[in-house]
């Protein structure tokens, strides 16, 4: 197997606890006082940038692996390319949620910056993950079990 997917799927298991755990932190966050919740909500991101990190480490793996490919071998190199289209495309969501939660972030941690309908909106950008296309995490995760 080219993809390690226990990998993909303990990294896809922990992105969505440590996004529930930041879901919380927004709920909790006081606007007067933002000072008193946004270290849980660093704290929740530090854990998204090491998982994101995990993701790329396994698409470096498949890198690395493609490159050592003998170059008569068309079956082999047809399917390292498949892998990799699929790790860049898996990856280029959770890049692209890492991005928007780090916006956010950056947006509640001001005092005063947002109203209360913007930390409802923020919330809802939050859990929803609109960069992320479950069913195709899931697809990816179950066609490489079996």
């Amino acid at each position: 197997m080219l993809v390690n997917i226990d990998t993909l799927r303990e990294c896809t298991e922990s992105w969505s606890r440590i996004t529930q755990e930041g879901g919380k932190a927004l709920a909790s966050i006081d606007r007067s006082d933002p000072g008193k919740t946004v270290p849980a909500l660093t704290k929740v991101m530090q854990g998204l940038k090491d998982v994101l990190e995990r993701m790329y480490a396994e698409y470096d793996h498949v890198m690395e692996e493609s490159s050592k490919l003998s170059h008569g071998n068309d079956a082999a190199a047809a399917g390292y390319q498949s892998h990799l289209e699929t790790l860049s495309k898996y990856l280029e969501m959770y890049d692209q949620e890492y991005m928007l939660k780090e916006s956010i972030q950056s947006i509640v941690k001001e005092r005063g910056c947002y109203t209360q309908q913007h930390l409802n909106g923020c919330s809802a950008l939050w859990t929803t993950e609109p960069y992320i296309d479950q069913q195709y995490v899931q697809n990816v995760i179950q066609s490489n079990s079996s």
